[in-house]
């Protein structure tokens, strides 16, 4: 009996003998970026707010960084600016990196240790699948912009633009406390798909 349990241990460290290295290698990960952070001074990060402007009205695009708010007393917008219908929205340009990878290898362990540090906010959605079954494709637009209550008839670059909004939705940058963070996002499923680094870029 002591021969077949110390069997059966050996197999079972074996199995998990993976999982446990990537969680060793995602807790070095953490404190090397940690002691980063509390080494070196952070580099102040452009952020954004999203919003809509009223059909007809113009719209500037500026730039301002979390510095100059400090040094100027406003609130900082960074605009990102494109149209559907007449309307110009301004969206927020995140997130600042996606992690992708094999399936059982760590990410979902790394996306949640990431979510620990106060310079981090994850998507709110921890597999946004955005780029792969979730993306438009032209069997699927019609459908999509429906669903999303948008016309048929919306031009390439309005389609563009109505596909960033509606990932942007998968981040919460509307509140204050967000505004000088990193945001991220986890999809393992990105890594199968040769479609999707176009999509991203």
């Amino acid at each position: 009996r002591i021969l077949v349990r110390r069997s059966r241990l050996q197999q079972y460290l074996r199995m998990n003998l993976t999982k446990v290295l990537w969680l060793l290698i995602c807790l070095s990960i953490l404190i090397l970026w940690d002691q980063h952070f509390h080494v070196i001074q952070q580099p102040s990060l452009q952020w954004t707010l999203p919003f809509q402007v009223e059909s007809g009205k113009s719209a500037t695009a500026t730039t301002k960084t979390s510095d100059e708010d400090s040094q100027s007393g406003s609130t900082g917008i960074k605009f990102h600016l494109c149209n559907i219908q007449n309307t110009t929205i301004s969206l927020p340009q995140v997130p600042h990196f996606i992690i992708v990878g094999a399936q059982k290898s760590g990410t979902t362990a790394f996306f949640e240790f990431l979510k620990e540090h106060p310079a981090m906010e994850a998507s709110m959605q921890m597999e946004t699948h955005f780029f792969d079954w979730r993306y438009p494709t032209e069997q699927t637009r019609d459908e999509w912009l429906t669903q999303r209550g948008l016309p048929l008839t919306l031009s390439a670059e309005e389609l563009g633009c109505a596909k960033l909004q509606a990932y942007s939705e998968y981040f919460n940058v509307s509140s204050s406390s967000s505004a000088d963070k990193t945001f991220f996002e986890k999809t393992p499923s990105y890594l199968f798909l040769t479609e999707v680094p176009k999509r991203i870029a």
